[in-house]
């Protein structure tokens, strides 16, 4: 963990110390992105995948997945909906 903690923070000064010549290192670093986010997706599907006992759970994991997913929606809809009437959301104001 320390280690992942350290490199973050070395990528912070790098990029902090090359922020000047960010026009030229940002579009190969875009890419270098995004190529390793794909390479990680690809491995924990590889990952998963291997799993033995996936099959038999994977009805089970999506009923809960879909419960939780509605129940985060549904929260927030109502949290939204308190916090307008506080504040007097119901208004309409022109937008600047």
């Amino acid at each position: 963990m320390l280690a992942l903690a350290l490199a973050f923070l070395a990528g912070l000064v790098l990029g902090r110390l090359l922020r000047d010549h960010r026009t030229r290192i940002a579009r190969p670093i875009d890419r270098l992105t995004t190529v390793s986010i794909v390479v990680l997706l690809v491995l924990m599907g590889v990952g998963t995948g291997a799993m033995p006992d996936l099959a038999a759970t994977l009805a089970a994991s999506g009923v809960k997945a879909v419960a939780i997913s509605a129940a985060a929606v549904a929260g927030s809809i109502l949290v939204t909906m308190v916090l307008l009437g506080l504040i007097g959301g119901s208004r309409r104001r022109p937008l600047p």
